[in-house]
């Protein structure tokens, strides 16, 4: 089923429990289990939709790991 809310997704990353996306304006998009704050929007409830990484902007590439991600920032 596609993801609406994704458009321009230039790179994906998942991991063990989670998803990342990477957008063209350098915004991270995360969903899957949150409980202890991998998905990066302030909260520690999973999310089965896309939600926005709210701390993060300007980034260029990610990565992911079990129970973690990682972004590079400019």
């Amino acid at each position: 089923m596609p993801v609406s809310v994704l458009k321009n997704v230039t790179a994906i990353a998942a991991g063990m429990f989670s998803g990342y996306a990477l957008r063209g304006d350098g915004t991270v998009w995360s969903w899957g289990q949150g409980g202890n704050g991998e998905l990066g929007n302030g909260h520690t409830a999973g999310s089965a939709v896309p939600v926005p990484v709210s701390v993060l902007h300007g980034v260029f590439g990610i990565a992911s790991g079990a129970g973690t991600g990682y972004a590079l920032t400019r």
